[in-house]
């Protein structure tokens, strides 16, 4: 692809001259591209490779992941659904959140699973006579439910809808490898979506992606790198939304399984402080303003004491384009590099 009104010629020759003042050549992008799989998945679109992130509400298949990791699963589930209705439920306190977390946690105990038309049936007639203490009518009045129940069928009735579904459903092996255990690179493609609807998918991906780690062995080697290009809105330092849970449990779980996690950002500030607090390793470019760059020293801070900010700031403050700073806890003094020309045509 070449941008409207661009020579693709002339583009490729400057792709060619920007590989070849870095040592590149076509041998080393034959070798990259044969080296691995890539499958763009286009969730809720057919324009790519769909995925069916709600045609299907199977319970894990890992056995030996704990109690803890199906609850964060059921509860991210529950608030993905729950966000493409617009509709914001406390997990402890909501009668939404608590009614559809319930009905879905009975069904994976009898390891049934689950689709969204049997789901918005059973929100009518829930098979259980009471949450906790309460009568389910008291808790959640039938009109109430009647009231849920419509506002998720609209969903199921959208034409648009059906592309959800379509698909093969979130399996976390088969977006790593190949039948032949070649590694992919599994690119989730959200450009086309809401806000809601980019919360969903991501909440679902990565609560796919913590159940199948915590099943793994731990491994002091890399064997999975997940990489989020602009974060902004999927972990904020003061909402809640869905996809913020799984995110900074792989912040900080995911190290010792060989999970290694990437986010980046135009904006510090736009990112919750335990996140950027457990951070390991820094890459840090131009920042726009004095706050961005205070967040930032902030957190450095306290993920290594040790560190020389008043050096770290006025480095950064002198940083040329496609120059960044590199930090890593408990290394070497930070150090700046250039970034090289890339293999992959951006």
């Amino acid at each position: 692809w070449v941008p409207s009104g661009e020579d693709a010629a002339a583009v490729a020759a400057t792709w060619s001259e920007g590989l070849g003042g870095w040592g590149l050549g076509t041998e080393d992008i034959v070798r990259l591209r044969s080296g691995h799989r890539m499958c763009v998945y286009t969730p809720g679109s057919t324009a790519g490779v769909p995925i069916n992130i709600v045609g299907s509400l199977a319970p894990p298949t890992n056995i030996a992941i704990d109690d803890e990791a199906i609850h964060d699963e059921i509860e991210a589930l529950t608030q993905g659904l729950l966000g493409l209705v617009n509709i914001t439920s406390d997990p402890l306190s909501g009668r939404e959140h608590v009614l559809i977390a319930n009905l879905i946690h009975q069904a994976w105990s009898a390891g049934e699973t689950l689709d969204l038309a049997t789901l918005l049936g059973r929100i009518q007639d829930p098979p259980m006579r009471k949450l906790g203490v309460i009568e389910i009518d008291t808790f959640f009045p039938r009109a109430d439910r009647a009231a849920l129940m419509m506002k998720l069928n609209g969903l199921l009735a959208s034409p648009s809808f059906a592309a959800w579904g379509a698909g093969q459903a979130i399996d976390i092996d088969s977006m790593l490898w190949a039948p032949d255990g070649s590694p992919n690179a599994a690119v989730v493609y959200l450009a086309h979506l809401s806000d809601e609807a980019r919360q969903m998918v991501v909440t679902r991906i990565l609560s796919k992606l913590v159940s199948w780690m915590r099943g793994q062995q731990g491994s002091p080697k890399l064997r999975v790198l997940v990489y989020m290009d602009e974060v902004y809105g999927f972990v904020p330092p003061t909402a809640a939304p869905p996809s913020k849970k799984p995110i900074l449990t792989l912040f900080k779980q995911a190290r010792a399984f060989g999970v290694g996690v990437v986010l980046a950002t135009q904006n510090p500030v736009d990112l919750d402080y335990k996140a950027i607090s457990n951070a390991g390793t820094w890459m840090v470019g131009r920042l726009q303003t004095e706050r961005d760059k205070a967040r930032l020293l902030d957190g450095m801070s306290s993920a290594a004491g040790t560190v020389d900010l008043r050096s770290v700031d006025a480095t950064i403050s002198g940083l040329a384009k496609r120059e960044f700073l590199l930090h890593t806890t408990g290394g070497k003094a930070p150090r700046t590099f250039a970034v090289r020309w890339a293999m992959s045509y951006l």
